[in-house]
């Protein structure tokens, strides 16, 4: 008598546009607070790389997005500015709608974040008369668990802040939330 035994494996090429790490319903595991623990951010001034930073969460610095069922969010960041001239304590409060269909996320607004600059640029110091233009906007959940939630964000704007030219802006951001 013999046996046969047949394995097959399959194989594909990664190439990197692999399918988001959702464990689980997402409409459903998104919803609840999360406190973001981390927050990966680069910034792209024509298409060079301007800054690339990593923020962790501290006793100075945290945030919040907290998902409601009936597809609205409220995200909440606190936290301290502080150069040689003065502190200054901060908080940025951001609401919208989210739907999550299949593999597509979408926002209708930012997450706030780890004291980061927004989209366009600071205005603080600037005399220029600002005109942004967004030109594109992409939100990915990467990993989302019952404990572990990170979303890949990438906005893209045309800005003349601060200089008056007008460049083209893209920061990408990673944030990494735990429950």
């Amino acid at each position: 008598c013999a046996l046969l035994i047949c394995v097959l494996f399959a194989c594909q090429k990664d190439n990197g546009n692999s399918s988001p790490n959702i464990i689980g319903n997402a409409s459903l595991l998104i919803v609840g607070k999360w406190n973001l623990q981390k927050e990966k951010y680069t910034v792209y001034v024509d298409s060079v790389k301007q800054t690339d930073t990593t923020v962790n969460a501290s006793a100075g610095d945290v945030s919040y997005a907290d998902f409601n069922r009936n597809g609205s969010y409220v995200s909440i960041s606190h936290y301290f500015i502080a150069n040689n001239f003065y502190t200054v304590a901060s908080e940025d409060s951001l609401s919208g709608t989210y739907s999550i269909a299949g593999s597509t996320f979408k926002l209708s607004s930012y997450l706030g974040g780890l004291n980061v600059s927004p989209p366009g640029g600071s205005l603080s110091t600037t005399t220029v008369i600002p005109v942004i233009t967004p030109v594109s906007h992409l939100v990915q959940i990467i990993a989302l668990t019952q404990t572990i939630l990170t979303i890949h964000s990438e906005y893209v704007v045309n800005s003349n802040v601060p200089t008056g030219v007008t460049k083209t802006y893209k920061y990408v951001s990673d944030l990494y939330y735990t429950r």
